[in-house]
């Protein structure tokens, strides 16, 4: 109950190649995960930006933070750090390995700031959505190509 969600997203981000459900999904559980494991009451903060030829989505929490020893291993399936709160709440320890099988399934990564007492920022780098060429002597049938998910709601000038 309670808590403070704060949105920063940069103007103009270019497109991503992307599953947006999968997507979704990740973002959900890391937003999930900020809100049971984030203080009382939680703070969270989501933010995307283009970095060089990436896009970067953070979500950030105030939480208890994690150790430096645990910041491989969370990610593997049904692992919970062993501590009072993870033992509190409840969770198969799948989430974060899913998170991040989704985000290597779209040539990108996730990457964890977190220590103990400092809560936790989880960023999503995703590569920008790069079209491909077609050229006439390319030797082979044209085929279709995946389109581009974007991060806004509103319709694309391609999509109408």
């Amino acid at each position: 109950p309670g808590g403070n969600l704060e949105l920063e997203v940069e103007e103009n981000l270019p497109r991503i190649d992307a599953d947006a459900g999968a997507l979704t999904d990740a973002l959900l559980n890391l937003l999930t995960n900020a809100r049971k494991y984030g203080g009382s009451p939680p703070r969270i903060k989501v933010k995307a930006w283009r970095e060089s030829n990436k896009v970067k989505i953070s979500v950030s929490d105030n939480g208890a933070g994690i150790a430096l020893t645990e910041h491989k291993r969370i990610f593997q399936k049904f692992y919970r750090v062993d501590d009072r709160l993870a033992r509190e709440r409840e969770g198969s320890g799948l989430g974060l390995a899913i998170v991040k099988h989704v985000l290597e399934a779209h040539r990108g990564k996730v990457e964890l700031e977190s220590s103990p007492g400092k809560g936790s920022t989880f960023t999503f780098v995703l590569p920008i959505f790069q079209p491909i060429k077609s050229s006439r002597n390319s030797g082979g049938p044209p085929g279709p190509t995946p389109g581009p998910a974007s991060l806004s709601d509103s319709p694309s000038p391609d999509s109408e």
